[in-house]
């Protein structure tokens, strides 16, 4: 077979030969291919799938809690109308034996009564083994859901940490430039960013950009950084209004 799907993105790609072995497609193996943001993106994708399957989950155990529930209420039903029949077949053959006082009527009723607790009995083990069965299938639904909560919990608990540590990097970013007033991107990589991988240093300075806590200047093939219209903190913003002031006066 001449085509495969891609181990990164899920599309189908042609391979070159029947030999190939390669499990990317041609837009995953590019090299400038940033895959933090796919792994980000696929990331998102299956939480968002997580939690669309933990809502059909919750409407199938709604589903069957309400079957089991009419199930109850049809074997309480049958149960009453078999007591019911019960009684009444016992009384009218107890005043028939009575009437009547022969042997051929005693063997009759106990033979009845024989017929009627087996079928009594057939009918509990049934309604015992389907109700079991609904059991086991809830606790199935119900662990499976508790699963996908946990990936859930530890999803939001690694987006945590990855944006404390976006904000702290910021941070020291801004504090920098409030001090220097401009910053190109290879001091900035070399001072307050200095041990942070390229790509992450670059995306934390898209975000914040993005935010407007700092501004890009290009200058020729250089970027020059200063500091945004958005304050990063109440201390920066009285700071500014200050310094605003004194410029008046």
């Amino acid at each position: 077979m001449m085509t495969t799907d891609c181990m990164e993105c899920g599309k189908t790609f042609t391979r070159m030969s029947l030999k190939s072995r390669v499990k990317y497609c041609h837009d995953c193996r590019r090299p400038k291919k940033n895959r933090y943001e796919q792994r980000e993106t696929r990331t998102k994708r299956q939480a968002v799938d997580a939690l669309a399957t933990q809502e059909e989950h919750g409407k199938r155990l709604d589903a069957i809690e309400m079957a089991q529930e009419a199930h109850l209420a049809e074997v309480n039903t049958i149960s009453h109308d078999v007591a019911v029949k019960a009684a009444n077949l016992m009384s009218d053959q107890i005043e028939s034996a009575l009437e009547k006082m022969g042997l051929g009527d005693v063997k009759k009723l106990t033979r009845n009564m024989l017929t009627l607790n087996k079928r009594i009995k057939r009918l509990e083990k049934d309604l015992s083994t389907r109700i079991r069965i609904l059991e086991e299938e809830v606790a199935r639904l119900h662990e499976e859901e508790h699963r996908r909560e946990r990936m859930l919990d530890n999803w939001n608990r690694k987006e945590g940490r990855a944006r404390t540590n976006r904000r702290n990097r910021i941070g020291k970013v801004v504090r920098f430039l409030h001090k220097n007033e401009i910053a190109t991107t290879k001091t900035i990589m070399s001072i307050p960013l200095k041990g942070i991988s390229k790509v992450t240093a670059y995306n934390n300075l898209k975000w914040a950009e993005q935010e407007g806590y700092i501004q890009r200047h290009k200058l020729g093939k250089k970027s020059i950084y200063s500091i945004g219209s958005k304050h990063w903190s109440d201390h920066y913003r009285r700071k500014a209004e200050k310094g605003k002031a004194e410029e008046e006066e």
